[in-house]
């Protein structure tokens, strides 16, 4: 794993929270395609580190792609009434 800065620090600590709270809620409900999404989502954060990290110029595009990744976390407050909602979107009727 990549050395992680500053800025990106903050930034990487705040949105793995986020996944691990989402992550534990998953597992007691058993739901794999949540657990999937959550290891794309850990996959872009390794990305975004390394570029946040980098002196390259597509540390803007870069900042902008965190941004949207932690407005998806931030956009609904409770991990687990969003995990309710697909569980019954999910279940056969």
């Amino acid at each position: 794993m990549p050395a992680v800065t500053g800025q990106a620090r903050l930034w990487k600590s705040f949105v793995e929270f986020s996944l691990c709270a989402t992550e534990r809620t998953a597992v007691g409900l058993g739901l794999a395609c949540v657990r999937l999404r959550i290891n794309q989502y850990r996959l872009s954060i390794l990305r975004i580190v390394k570029i946040l990290n980098s002196r390259s110029r597509s540390r803007s595009r870069c900042f902008a792609q965190a941004q949207d990744l932690k407005a998806r976390f931030t956009q609904r407050p409770s991990k687990v009434s969003s995990l309710t909602v697909l569980t019954r979107s999910l279940s056969p009727s």
